[in-house]
């Protein structure tokens, strides 16, 4: 595994037709010192928004 994914968490819940009620929510963290540190916590409202999220992460690296 790349050292620079050792210790990351990305978490991501959502329904299969979000909305700004029912929103796509990721969380993101790193294990530091044996513990889980939340770092981000994003809430998108739709597929096209989660897509573009997705795309910006992966350019830079999560």
């Amino acid at each position: 595994m790349d050292s620079m994914y050792q210790g990351l968490l990305l978490g991501c819940d959502f329904s299969s037709s979000p909305s700004p009620r029912k929103c796509i929510l990721i969380a993101l963290g790193r294990l530091i010192g044996g513990r889980m540190q939340l770092s981000e916590l994003e809430r998108i409202s739709n597929l096209e928004d989660f897509s573009d999220w997705l795309g910006k992460r992966r350019s830079n690296q999560l």
